[in-house]
């Protein structure tokens, strides 16, 4: 699944390259950072971060904030009617719910022994795959924390092409914190507390870096 995810990342980031890479480089950085993790990464917890990036690239077709994200790359090789702008929607929707349900599947993969929530008829799993959830909570907290400092420079800063590429890179590091810590949130770990940090602070940052796109 995390290999499937992987490809159609590496697409999204072929296109926002081709249709944004002058204007907005770091989107189809972005989308290629995410691949790049899908094909290294072994953790069921990596789902989450594609739904969440599915999820928050809806952002995208919303007039304010695609001054600081860019225009969507899909929206840009067509003409952006109503009803291509619906789609495009549905199918991010469809995919962010896709990756999650399969990350609810695929997270037995880490053993049902610390695992709460789930049936009590579900027999005992052995953990299949080595459980990373704490440290993907470490790096959520450190994420979220980079991305309000990102924040509160692009609000003191000049207003000039380097602030809109900290405040565009503030955004990015947000919704990865999120992604990271839901994953973890949801997963057998001994930092819950941090990776709900990450994902408090993360969607905080990810908002207050929109909030400052309309003024650049």
């Amino acid at each position: 699944m995390l290999r499937f995810w992987a490809l159609l990342f590496a697409a999204m980031a072929a296109v926002a390259w081709i249709t944004l890479g002058e204007t907005h480089p770091l989107t189809a950085l972005s989308w290629l950072g995410a691949a790049l993790l899908f094909v290294v990464g072994s953790q069921p917890a990596l789902l989450v971060l594609a739904a969440v990036l599915w999820g928050l690239s809806i952002a995208s077709l919303i007039p304010g904030a695609s001054v600081l994200l860019g225009p969507d790359p899909l929206s840009t090789l067509f003409d952006g009617s109503v009803a291509e702008t619906i789609v495009l929607v549905f199918v991010r929707a469809v995919f962010a719910v896709m990756a999650m349900n399969q990350f609810l599947f695929y997270r037995l993969l880490y053993g049902t022994a610390r695992m709460s929530g789930l049936e009590e008829t579900l027999p005992d799993i052995p953990e299949v795959i080595p459980n990373r959830s704490s440290m993907l909570s470490r790096i959520s907290a450190a994420l979220a924390v980079l991305a309000l400092a990102g924040v509160a420079f692009g609000w003191s800063g000049p207003g000039n092409a380097l602030t809109r590429y900290i405040l565009h890179g503030s955004a990015i590091f947000a919704s990865y914190a999120v992604g990271f810590g839901l994953g973890s949130a949801f997963s057998p770990t001994d930092q819950r507390g941090l990776a709900l940090f990450g994902v408090f602070f993360g969607a905080l940052g990810f908002l207050l870096a929109l909030t400052a796109a309309p003024g650049l």
